[in-house]
């Protein structure tokens, strides 16, 4: 659902996932995403929020205390074309999204007290959509399975616009969204060995001479054994790199990752 809204009709088993992400400055993300298949067709829905305590506070204490959140809804269709034996079709979908960026009331500076609807006219909502392929077959195969060892996904997320609500005063647009377009492939040319690449470039609507620059990854699996393997990621955007390194494991059916990120996308110095 997040990076092709394709794979969904391609799915082995149903998928049902609740996710807690607790960061910095008591900031959080709560994430409940559900995915289905029968036979060719798809669909899938997902509902995430971001929220952080909002405080504001004068000279002495606190003035005002709720939290500023981002709501995202997703709707999730696909369907696969042509699936066959060596060649496992053409799978095509389409995320249906909806958001909502809810500001919290504010003071006002004079008489300290809650201007109504002051946090509405700053909050916003936003319509978008996103669309994928994705291809799955067998080139270049040297180990017999019946999965297809090579796969190539395009992908155009968050389409769409956004509308800051101003109150009595109507609607006005809001900032651009972070859309983008991807492709990526992967290949697997004998049993234990995976690799991947990934090519992105995010494109400003308003302005598409504004637009971030574009993005380069990479990324590969070794299978060492039944219940280990390794694997490493390499992302570029911008002049700075990020590594990854690690490995996967299965201990009485329970699957661990450990691994160790050196990112250094979102820092002018090298931080780990």
């Amino acid at each position: 659902i997040e990076y092709n809204a394709a794979a969904s009709s391609i799915l082995d088993e149903s998928e049902l996932g609740v996710f807690h992400n607790s960061w910095i400055s008591d900031a959080s993300m709560d994430t409940v995403s559900y995915a289905y298949r029968h036979n060719d067709f798809g669909f899938g829905a997902q509902v995430k929020c971001f929220y952080v305590e909002f405080i504001e506070r004068d000279f002495f204490e606190d003035v005002a205390k709720d939290y500023y959140s981002e709501t995202t809804a997703t709707m999730n269709f696909s369907y696969n074309f042509f699936s066959g034996y060596d060649f496992k079709g053409i799978a095509i979908g389409l995320n249906l999204k909806g958001a909502y960026r809810d500001m919290p009331d504010y003071t006002d500076n004079d008489t300290g007290k809650l201007i109504d609807n002051s946090g509405l006219m700053q909050s916003a909502f936003a319509f978008m959509a996103d669309f994928g392929i994705l291809m799955r077959f067998n080139l270049w195969k040297y180990y017999s399975s019946r999965e297809p060892n090579f796969r190539i996904g395009i992908s155009a997320n968050n389409f769409g616009c956004a509308f800051t609500n101003l109150g009595s005063t109507g609607i006005q647009l809001d900032d651009p969204l972070p859309s983008r377009f991807a492709f990526g492939l992967s290949y697997k040319p004998v049993m234990p060995l995976v690799i991947s690449f990934e090519f992105q470039q995010p494109i400003n609507l308003f302005n598409p001479s504004l637009s971030e620059k574009w993005a380069l990854g990479s990324g590969f699996l070794v299978q060492c054994t039944d219940f280990f393997a390794l694997e490493g990621g390499f992302l570029l955007r911008g002049a700075s790199p990020r590594f990854t390194m690690g490995a996967e494991f299965i201990i009485n059916s329970y699957y661990i990752n450990v691994n160790y990120t050196f990112d250094a996308t979102s820092s002018a110095a090298p931080v780990n």
